[in-house]
């Protein structure tokens, strides 16, 4: 029953892909020439450059902010339940 539902799904993806590829492949029109940005003055470049430098340090310190928080939630479920009733032992590993 899985590998039959399995395989549908494999079957109705892949034909999904090969409709979509060839009704949409159609639309898109011939490209112009080359797309190449236009080039950028060293002052626009330089305002560019410092923006994103800029997003990469507030993304870094937002993902710095998360780690402690998943790696806590790593430690509380990985954490061995705890037996009030007998006497605590060291485990060394």
């Amino acid at each position: 029953m899985t590998v039959a539902l399995l395989g549908g799904a494999v079957a109705a993806f892949l034909a999904g892909f090969l409709v979509a590829r060839r009704r949409y492949r159609r639309a898109l029109p011939e490209p112009a020439g080359l797309l190449v940005p236009p080039t950028l003055s060293p002052e626009a470049y330089q305002k560019d450059r410092n923006f994103y430098v800029e997003m990469y340090k507030t993304s870094m310190q937002q993902y710095d902010k998360l780690v402690p928080w998943v790696a806590g939630g790593g430690l509380v479920v990985s954490a061995e339940p705890v037996n009030v009733n007998e006497t605590p032992v060291v485990r060394v590993y």
